[in-house]
């Protein structure tokens, strides 16, 4: 996009802006924003577009202020109000966050994103409660949004009322079969009710479902562990590792296994990484002590 190309309207190049970013041209999209911007400071639709960008590349202290120009030029807009929420959100401030989503749902109660997003903002607040009113909203709302009833499921979880949960996460595969987190959160109840052959089952649905969920590899493991199945156990563990070498717990998992299978240098391997990547662990002390039985420094 040469520059003796470009229109004079900052509206123009907002909407210019808008249809690059639409089209994965990042790069044309910041260009065409910044350049309204310069012709007019104040354009809501180049401040949002802008924004949107930086969040998109995980920037949301800077999108911040822009929102916050839009939303004073704008402040009947939901939408800006909705844009600079989530810019706080992923700032990690829950609660200015939380306070915008509320604002936000007060103007456009039937906004599910903005209640779906209040739902994780008051969880990520400890505000469980409220969260689940939130969630159960978002759902009032649109009943088919499988996301939010499955978040449901999960702060009724948090709260202790594992039936709930439970019936919200098969009630979130009737709407979304192939959804694999709410398959993982039963089989993760299986696996704490010791019905092993039931969480073996349902981890590998999740794992065809998502061959690059880490969790649900360890969690095989472990399913298989408990019924004595350590080959495979071993395979799930390291499948784990492979896919996220900083999921310390199954490194030890896996170290003590291969220990016990007598393969003692390939344990001594995992433990010695345990100690250097985990140095905050409490097992430190244990895994030291069975490095020195092991005849290792």
């Amino acid at each position: 996009m040469g520059l003796a190309l470009r229109p004079r309207s900052p509206t123009l190049l907002a909407a210019l802006g808008a249809a690059r970013a639409d089209s994965g041209d990042e790069f044309a999209a910041a260009l065409a924003f910044e350049h309204a911007l310069e012709l007019d400071p104040e354009c809501v639709g180049a401040l949002v577009g802008l924004g949107h960008t930086l969040c998109r590349r995980r920037q949301p202290i800077r999108a911040i202020p822009l929102y916050r120009r839009a939303a004073a030029r704008s402040p009947g807009d939901p939408e800006v109000l909705f844009a600079l929420a989530n810019a706080l959100f992923e700032a990690d401030r829950f609660s200015e966050a939380a306070e915008l989503y509320s604002l936000v749902v007060a103007m456009s109660h039937r906004h599910k994103r903005a209640w779906f997003n209040l739902g994780h903002a008051q969880k990520s607040l400890g505000r469980l409660d409220e969260a689940q009113h939130a969630f159960r909203t978002a759902l009032v709302v649109d009943r088919r949004f499988y996301k939010a009833r499955f978040m449901l499921g999960h702060v009724l979880g948090l709260a202790g009322k594992e039936a709930e949960a439970l019936a919200e996460y098969h009630e979130t595969l009737r709407y979304c079969p192939t959804y694999a987190k709410a398959h993982f959160n039963i089989g993760s109840a299986h696996l704490r009710d010791g019905d092993y052959a039931a969480a073996i089952r349902r981890f590998e649905r999740v794992v065809k479902l998502d061959p690059r969920y880490e969790r649900a590899h360890q969690a095989l493991g472990q399913a298989f562990l408990s019924t004595g199945d350590r080959e495979r156990a071993r395979n799930a563990f390291g499948q784990a590792l492979k896919l996220r070498p900083d999921l310390h717990p199954c490194r030890l998992q896996l170290a003590e296994l291969l220990d016990e299978l007598g393969l003692h240098n390939e344990a001594a391997v995992h433990y010695r990484t345990f100690l250097r990547e985990a140095p905050e662990s409490p097992e430190h002390e244990p895994v030291r002590r069975r490095l020195r039985q092991l005849g290792d420094a």
